[in-house]
């Protein structure tokens, strides 16, 4: 490595006459560095295409999961409040063995 200033120093170092790499073939491992560059942000858009899709879909499953579970329990609230409605009130029945003859007389 190559001392800048006398304090800093590079992370690569500087090709000089001395390395025996032209400015030509600089020039080339440029490009081809570029070019792999290039084809790096091309997969990784593409992977982020496809996380996208899948995030959405995701998405959407959950709303449709959330709706069902709220209708399910908006039918439960509505059937207990039924069940309580109905239930009559006995002095030696449980509410367990009433709830089980109100089930069984539907």
């Amino acid at each position: 490595m190559q001392n800048v200033s006398g304090t800093l120093h590079r992370s690569t170092t500087i090709p000089s006459t001395e390395s025996g790499i032209s400015p030509i073939e600089l020039e080339v491992i440029r490009d081809e560095q570029k070019k792999e560059l290039v084809e790096q942000r091309r997969v990784m858009k593409e992977r982020n295409g496809g996380l996208q899709c899948y995030l959405a879909s995701q998405s959407e499953e959950r709303q449709y999961l959330e709706s069902k579970l709220y209708e399910v329990q908006e039918k439960q609230k509505i059937e207990m409040h039924l069940i309580k409605k109905n239930l009559p009130t006995t002095t030696s029945g449980t509410q367990n063995e009433a709830m089980k003859k109100n089930r069984a007389a539907k």
